[in-house]
C-alpha cells in the first residue's frame, strides 16, 4: 500500500483497519486581497486527502492572528461539506496572517501490536525506546490525544510578524523566516513549542503533496532545518507523547500541524 501523507494503516487482530488522521488547514490561494473573504478548508487525514469531516462540536476553538492582532473566529462558522470541513474568514488590512483550530481531546485504546506500529510509522522512536526499556512492548495502550492546525497566509503585499507569533496552543509550530523569503534551494527553519516553551529533541515531519515526508529532530532551542526542495504548498507536523501515570490512561499526546506555501522565484 502506498504511504500517502503521514495516515496511519494499522492491522486490527480481525484483519480491519485503523485510521489516525492528522489534522491540516489548507487554502485555495494563499495571497488574498484587502476585504476579501476566504473559506480555510479543514483536512482530516493526510496532506493530500481528507477521510472524514471533523463534527463541529469537536472544535473548542478557532482563531486568527491578523496585523492588528488576534480574533477569535466564532464556533458557529464551522461548516461540514462532504468529507472535508471548512470555515469561512474576512480579512481587511494587508498582512500576513494566521489562522488556526484547537480540537477536543478523544482517547483511544490499542493493542500492543497496534500500538508499536503507530510509533515506528509516526517516527516516535524515543518512546518505542522507551516501552522496549521498560518491557512494555507486548502492553496494549490507552492514549489521549489532542490536535491543533495552523496555516499561514498573505492578505496583499505588506508584510508582518504574524507568523513568528504563538497562538497559545499547548504545541505550536513556528516559522523563523517570513514565508514570502523562502525558496528553493534554501533552508526551512521551523520552531516547534510546548506550552510556549522550545520543544527540543522532537522529531518533525515536513513535505508536500505526493512525496515521502522529509524528517529531522530539533535541537535546544526547538528549531529543526529542512532543505527547501520544491516550490508550493508545504506542510509541517510532529506529534509530542508522553507516558502519563493515570489510571485510565498511558499515554498523552499533542498533534500540532503547519500549512504554508513557498512561492518559485519570479512569483
Amino acid at each position: 500500500m502506498r504511504r500517502m501523507g503521514t495516515a496511519i494503516l494499522l492491522l486490527l487482530g480481525g484483519g480491519g483497519l485503523i485510521f489516525a488522521h492528522d489534522l491540516f488547514l489548507k487554502l485555495d490561494i494563499y495571497t488574498l486581497a484587502p476585504r476579501a473573504r476566504t473559506r480555510v478548508w479543514v483536512f482530516n487525514g493526510t496532506f493530500e486527502q481528507s477521510e472524514a469531516a471533523v463534527a463541529r462540536d469537536r472544535v473548542v476553538e478557532i482563531a486568527m492572528l491578523a496585523p492588528s492582532g488576534r480574533r477569535r473566529v466564532p464556533v458557529e462558522k464551522w461548516q461540514e461539506e462532504g468529507a472535508r470541513s471548512c470555515f469561512e474568514l474576512e480579512v481587511e488590512e494587508a498582512g500576513t496572517y494566521v489562522a488556526g483550530v484547537a480540537l477536543a481531546p478523544r482517547e483511544i485504546a490499542l493493542t500492543a501490536e497496534q500500538f508499536n506500529a503507530y510509533l515506528e510509522h509516526e517516527g516516535l522512536s524515543d518512546m518505542l525506546a522507551w516501552r522496549r526499556q521498560k518491557g512494555e512492548l507486548q502492553k496494549g495502550a490507552r492514549e489521549r490525544y489532542a490536535k491543533y492546525a495552523k496555516v499561514i497566509f498573505q492578505v496583499g503585499e505588506r508584510r508582518t510578524e504574524a507568523f513568528r507569533h504563538p497562538l497559545g496552543f499547548p504545541v505550536e509550530i513556528l516559522l523563523e523566516e517570513h514565508p514570502l523569503d523562502l525558496r528553493v534551494g534554501g533552508v526551512l527553519r521551523v520552531r516547534c513549542l510546548k506550552d510556549g516553551r522550545p520543544l527540543p529533541k522532537q522529531v518533525v515531519l515536513a513535505g508536500w503533496e505526493g512525496t515521502p515526508p522529509l524528517r529531522a529532530r530539533t535541537d535546544a532551542e526547538g528549531i529543526a532545518r529542512f532543505d527547501i526542495r520544491k516550490a508550493g504548498m508545504w506542510y509541517v507536523k510532529f506529534i509530542h507523547m508522553v507516558p502519563v501515570s493515570d489510571s485510565s490512561l498511558d499515554y498523552q499526546s499533542w498533534w500540532a500541524t503547519l500549512t504554508f506555501e513557498i512561492k518559485s522565484r519570479g512569483n
